[in-house]
């Protein structure tokens, strides 16, 4: 499965799919729903989208262990 690495640094929002290149946002506008199998999550930002499963993101080096985490997770990137 892939991972998904992203970070936030001052205001700029990276995403990086396992070791490929980063695509980076300015002025990101980024939002998040989980599919119905309470696995998978959909992430858009500024019309990039994805789809995996809660697992497979890290976020400032942490790997949520709940869909609740990566959720608080995804905030945390997203929030103005």
């Amino acid at each position: 499965m892939a991972t998904y690495t992203m970070t936030r640094v001052s205001g700029v929002v990276s995403i990086q799919q396992d070791s490929g290149v980063p695509k980076y946002f300015f002025r990101p506008v980024g939002t998040f729903n989980v599919m119905g199998d309470n696995v998978t999550i959909q992430v858009n930002v500024n019309g990039y989208g994805m789809q995996f499963p809660y697992t497979d993101l890290r976020v400032g080096g942490q790997t949520p262990s709940t869909l609740s985490t990566a959720l608080t997770l995804l905030a945390s990137i997203f929030q103005s």
